[in-house]
């Protein structure tokens, strides 16, 4: 009778230490999946926002026979857009490598 009270314990450890895993990989993967969310929107406001003003710039420049003083005001918006795109990226790369985690 013994043994079988020993295996029954056995068993209800088993059990309840494969719910415990079972439990914090669910967790993990909806840790990851907010994680994934945060990024999207991230890219879709931070980077998205100076990578259109840049094109838009371009394209301008590209069509317009301007003077001078235009294409110095629209390089320095260029510049502008191109610092705030590499800030985003940089951001982006830091919290895809938060805990030694990379997506």
């Amino acid at each position: 009778m013994q043994e079988s009270s020993n295996i029954s314990k056995s068993t209800t450890n088993n059990t309840s230490l494969w719910e415990t895993e079972k439990m914090e990989y669910i967790n993990s993967i909806s840790c990851l999946n907010q994680k994934m969310k945060d990024l999207s929107w991230i890219q879709s406001n931070f980077i998205r926002d100076p990578l259109f003003r840049i094109k838009c710039i371009l394209r301008l420049m590209q069509e317009k026979n301007t003077d001078m003083e235009y294409v110095g005001s629209m390089l320095q918006c260029l510049s502008m857009s191109v610092k705030e795109l590499d800030s985003s990226l940089r951001y982006l790369k830091e919290i895809t490598e938060l805990d030694g985690n990379k997506y």
